[in-house]
């Protein structure tokens, strides 16, 4: 079975498959594995700046570190 989104992609899809599958399509398979987690990598990190940048605005500038008790100084 080939998840698809329509029935006309299933030649491409099992052809991309049979190709990966090959001595000759792993190696391209994997350098494609390592870029996709390279970007998603690089995505996180770029999101977590961004939603950090935010908070930091809407406080004030004054960030609470985590895990810092009710007592501590920053």
């Amino acid at each position: 079975i080939m998840l698809v989104s329509a029935e006309s992609d299933a030649p491409l899809a099992f052809g991309i498959y049979e190709f990966m599958q090959s001595a000759a399509g792993r190696g391209p398979g994997a350098a494609l594995g390592i870029i996709a987690v390279l970007i998603v990598g690089i995505a996180t990190y770029l999101s977590h700046r961004v939603i950090e940048r935010i908070e930091k605005q809407r406080s004030g500038g004054f960030v609470v570190a985590e895990g810092a008790g009710a007592g501590a100084v920053i």
